[in-house]
């Protein structure tokens, strides 16, 4: 996965060379709402692919948006305020990405 984001980041250099270039963590799960049946993966394996994107990013000259802590609650899961099934997103918690990313001063 890593390889084929890092041939993406390549790609857009090349044909955008003055764009800045931005790279986002993969948010958390939460394991007490998540269906096991449609996803198997943990945060502690996010927080892996976090770490290689944002060595990616570093590599690429590419700014990495760290936004996985902004969405934990207090049990270090996805805030079951931010989530309808434990994976995605519900309006709320596009509205704290939204609410980071200005208070980052990236939008």
């Amino acid at each position: 996965m890593i390889r084929t984001y890092t041939n993406l980041l390549q790609r857009l250099k090349v044909r955008l060379p003055a764009a800045k270039l931005y790279v986002q963590s993969v948010f958390p799960i939460n394991d007490s709402l998540i269906n096991r049946q449609y996803y198997k993966g943990t945060n502690a394996q996010i927080l892996q692919l976090n770490v290689a994107l944002e060595e990616m990013a570093r590599a690429s000259k590419a700014t990495y948006v760290d936004i996985y802590p902004a969405m934990l609650d207090d049990k270090k899961q996805l805030d079951s305020a931010f989530t309808y099934d434990g994976l995605h997103l519900s309006g709320k918690g596009y509205l704290q990405w939204v609410a980071y990313l200005k208070k980052q001063k990236l939008i």
